[in-house]
């Protein structure tokens, strides 16, 4: 069984949880702000649609996706408590930075040095939450964080209009443009946080799925060709596993990219009424989903099933899948609303359970790096690809205002059932050893 250094006792565990928890939410709003400020950027930088469209989605989350994996290789070797601080104050400083930038290039910098710095703080807080909890404590802790992208997608908007709102009220005593200030006030809790971690949280030692000290286990030695090799050897395992949540992911922001628009055009919503009736939906459906799946994955374990995370995921997601197909093409908005807040309650998994199992079936050394070709495999295949599929695929059907729903209807009957077949291969490839190591004397450590 895993141990802890009595340095970090439940209490401090959590309140390590916590701050990390912050730390992700305020990450989302430096990341999506921006969404609101569209009209005095393009007033002020000369910013078009073409140009926001680069700053939200496709040239943030390339880069992210970019440079994740070799700063994930850093935190898997060096010390992940100061990685985490640093590249916090980076992004936060960054989003300060470009409330002053004077031309869409220089903003443009400021959101690539974003992206950089935010890289590193999902790999080092899972890679975090795996030695500060043992095996059997880490569900809820984990869930809770990876769950934060699930609320924050919305909660940013909220957070960033009520900015906006007070920088409204203090321009007269500053002097500043409303949008500058609302990105200093963005920028500001990132870096206190950042102190307060650098202050309050201790480095835990890293800790093997043996229990053993990372450091006397002879397995790999976590560097870049061990982790190669690694991957070489549990190839029938990540091959499924990392295209299913390239799949499922695609579908996910799909979804949040284009329900409200699915709304307003097939079924004469306005905006506003959209947005509520989504929010009212989607956030408790998302909340019980976070705090229940995690909770069933629990009660298997302790019943002697070592798979419950995959039973968890491929059963919830499969049982779903009319819901998803069904909810934007269905037949009145109330039948949309009930059938996208079943969506919402089975979603949870898809943010869970895939980093759940890399940080209970891979060794430690190499937590870090999976997590970031995780990432990686959400922002390059789910930010990039599914919001442009549908559309796209609404090109079958000119003309047509419910185009949009069958396209993203038509996205989930292919990508779901597709990812929850590869999701059930991934778990067939895990033997009752779970992953194999490749041996130190293998790769000639």
């Amino acid at each position: 069984m895993d141990t802890l250094p009595a340095s970090h006792s439940p209490a401090r565990a959590w309140y390590a949880v916590a701050l990390l928890i912050l730390l992700y939410s305020f990450s989302f709003v430096d990341r999506y702000v921006i969404g609101l400020l569209t009209a005095p950027l393009g007033s002020d930088l000369g910013v078009s649609d073409v140009d926001f469209g680069i700053l939200l989605g496709a040239g943030f989350a390339v880069i992210y996706s970019l440079v994740g994996l070799p700063i994930a290789g850093w935190v898997d070797r060096g010390p992940r408590c100061r990685i985490l601080v640093g590249s916090t104050l980076i992004w936060s400083a960054m989003t300060i930075l470009s409330a002053f930038a004077q031309t869409y290039p220089q903003f443009l910098y400021c959101r690539l040095g974003l992206a950089v710095a935010e890289a590193a703080l999902t790999p080092a807080a899972i890679s975090l939450i795996g030695d500060l909890f043992q095996r059997e404590r880490r569900v809820l802790p984990t869930s809770l964080y990876v769950s934060v992208p699930s609320f924050m997608v919305t909660g940013a908007l909220i957070v960033g209009a009520a900015a906006l709102q007070l920088s409204k009220s203090l321009q007269p005593m500053l002097g500043l443009a409303p949008w500058r200030t609302t990105l200093v006030l963005c920028g500001l809790p990132g870096i206190a946080l950042s102190l307060l971690f650098f202050l309050t949280v201790r480095e835990p030692r890293r800790v093997s799925r043996s229990g053993q000290d990372i450091e006397r286990e002879r397995i790999v030695t976590g560097n870049k060709r061990d982790f190669v090799a690694f991957l070489a050897k549990n190839v029938r395992f990540f091959v499924p596993f990392y295209a299913g949540v390239g799949l499922i992911f695609m579908y996910v922001m799909a979804l949040a990219a284009w329900m409200p628009t699915i709304l307003i055009r097939g079924y004469r919503l306005n905006a506003e009424t959209a947005g509520y009736l989504l929010g009212v939906c989607g956030l408790p459906a998302t909340l019980m989903g976070t705090l229940l799946w995690p909770g069933v994955v629990s009660v298997l374990e302790r019943r002697g099933r070592p798979f419950a995370i995959f039973y968890c995921l491929i059963a919830v997601i499969g049982a779903a899948t009319p819901f998803f197909v069904y909810s934007p093409i269905a037949a009145s908005a109330p039948l949309v609303l009930a059938c996208f807040a079943v969506a919402k309650l089975a979603l949870p998994n898809s943010t869970i359970m895939p980093p759940l199992a890399l940080q209970n079936y891979a060794p430690a050394q190499f937590r870090g790096r999976l997590i970031a070709v995780h990432l990686m495999m959400v922002n390059i295949v789910g930010f990039t690809i599914g919001p442009v599929a549908v559309p796209m695929l609404a090109l079958l059907w000119p003309n047509e205002a419910t185009a949009l729903g069958r396209g993203l209807s038509l996205l989930s009957a292919v990508a779901i059932p597709t990812s929850v077949i590869l999701f059930y291969l991934s778990r067939r490839a895990l033997s009752p050893k779970q992953l194999a190591a490749v041996p130190a004397e293998a790769v000639g450590a």
